[in-house]
């Protein structure tokens, strides 16, 4: 696999393992899922889109020389491989439930879909969310210094699949929040949540050896 696919690749199951965790822009997707159909997956991801390319802009912009410095790099991959440990841990220790919204009579009606209003409540939902800051000053951030060294194919290899990944969890979730009167797979659900835990505890090993070869070279 080249590098370019291997930041593709790891950065959408880094990114799907995230998504998968409830939080607010799963509740909200499942929320608009439920009464809007699959495409509030879409509104919502975009507007999330929205927030986390004016974040990346910002950091290349301000950042950018100084993500190329050896000590930076690793005290980066450093930080994002404690993360991605952490988050590993917690997924596998406690998947906890399906994420799922209170309905009326058991019943969740349907509205008729806002895109403006839905991509809004996204990006609003994005910026409130501290974890996502979180995860952008450790994880996404060590992997923007890796995509970097790549040059401008690597930071699109890198936003293409941790964007890729944002679609299909909010286009699959507000699916099967429509067709499930606003609720997640209640038995499938806490099993895949421990298999990401699993592979993000992985790639947290994988950032640990980049720091490893970043302090002997």
């Amino acid at each position: 696999m080249s590098a370019l696919a291997g930041i593709a690749v790891t950065a959408f199951l880094v990114a799907f393992s995230g998504a998968m965790v409830p939080g607010p822009l799963t509740l909200l997707t499942v929320e608009r899922g439920a009464r809007q159909g699959w495409a509030a997956g879409f509104w919502v991801t975009l507007g999330h889109a929205l927030g986390e390319g004016a974040l990346v802009g910002a950091i290349l912009g301000g950042m950018g020389p100084l993500l190329m410095r050896p000590a930076v790099a690793a005290a980066a991959s450093g930080l994002g491989a404690a993360v991605l440990v952490f988050m590993g841990a917690a997924m596998v220790r406690n998947p906890g439930p399906a994420p799922a919204v209170p309905v009326e009579g058991g019943v969740c009606r349907r509205q008729r879909s806002n895109a403006a209003a839905t991509v809004a409540a996204g990006l609003a939902a994005t910026v409130a969310n501290p974890y996502w800051v979180v995860w952008w000053a450790s994880v996404g951030l060590a992997y923007l210094v890796t995509a970097r060294s790549l040059g401008a194919a690597g930071l699109a290899a890198f936003l293409g699949g941790h964007l890729g990944a944002d679609l299909v969890v909010g286009v699959a979730v507000a699916s099967l929040a429509a067709a499930g009167g606003g609720r997640v797979g209640e038995q499938w659900y806490p099993r895949a949540v421990r298999v990401l835990g699993v592979f993000l505890l992985l790639m947290g090993g994988y950032f640990v050896q980049v720091v490893v070869r970043m302090v002997q070279s």
